[in-house]
């Protein structure tokens, strides 16, 4: 694979990591619930490492302007379509997932690729990190773990025979 194909392949990464973070931080807008809240501000920084991390790839591999999507197109969100329609909690969280799910198609997508080896480990790290992340819907409809009493000491027995 040509240097500059990987260059288009990281490219449209970044710029899906950069639409992800965009997304998560104009449904932080609308939420009300701090719980999700922590969570949608946790998901934008991670978004924004992993560009941060595919363009410093990039760089290094020579390449130095972005040229703009080349992988599925047609997912491309639209900014100001996408985020008109946030306007409230559930709409926000439709969002949310429709980003999530564009971002692992986008990856998806580049790991079908014969990449070098450093390109493919990252992105195969970033997808897995991806993967092992609970859905935003997920996490509103799972309920509360009970907190521990963290203010005295726990003691543990142990039994003698």
């Amino acid at each position: 694979m040509t240097q500059a194909r990987v260059s288009e392949i990281l490219d449209d990464l970044i710029e899906v990591c950069r639409e992800e973070e965009s997304c998560y931080r104009r449904c932080l807008q609308v939420l009300k619930k701090d719980a999700l809240r922590r969570v949608l501000r946790r998901r934008a920084g991670q978004a924004a490492r992993a560009q941060r991390a595919l363009a410093k790839l990039r760089k290094a591999m020579g390449a130095r302007e972005c040229t703009g999507p080349v992988l599925a197109q047609p997912a491309k969100m639209n900014e100001a379509h996408a985020f008109g329609a946030v306007s409230d909690e559930a709409s926000a969280l439709g969002m949310c997932e429709r980003v999530e799910a564009v971002v692992l198609m986008r990856y998806r997508d580049a790991l079908d690729f014969e990449l070098p080896e450093p390109v493919r480990r990252l992105l195969q790290r970033q997808f897995d990190a991806l993967l092992a992340r609970r859905s935003v819907r997920e996490v509103v409809t799972t309920p509360p773990q009970p907190q521990r009493d963290t203010s005295r000491p726990h003691t543990v027995a142990v039994l003698v025979r």
